[in-house]
């Protein structure tokens, strides 16, 4: 579920709004399979 944390430091966005941008996309992705949206289809 949280792969997001699991990845290489090294190969992660380096600036805040990348971060920030790779951290709400996750959220909402969670929120969209969580809630039967489209993502609850996606096989990881």
């Amino acid at each position: 579920m949280f792969d997001l944390f699991k990845k290489n430091e090294n190969k992660g966005p380096k600036d805040v709004k990348a971060v920030r941008d790779t951290l709400l996309r996750f959220i909402k992705e969670e929120f969209q399979k969580a809630e039967g949206g489209r993502g609850a289809t996606l096989r990881e």
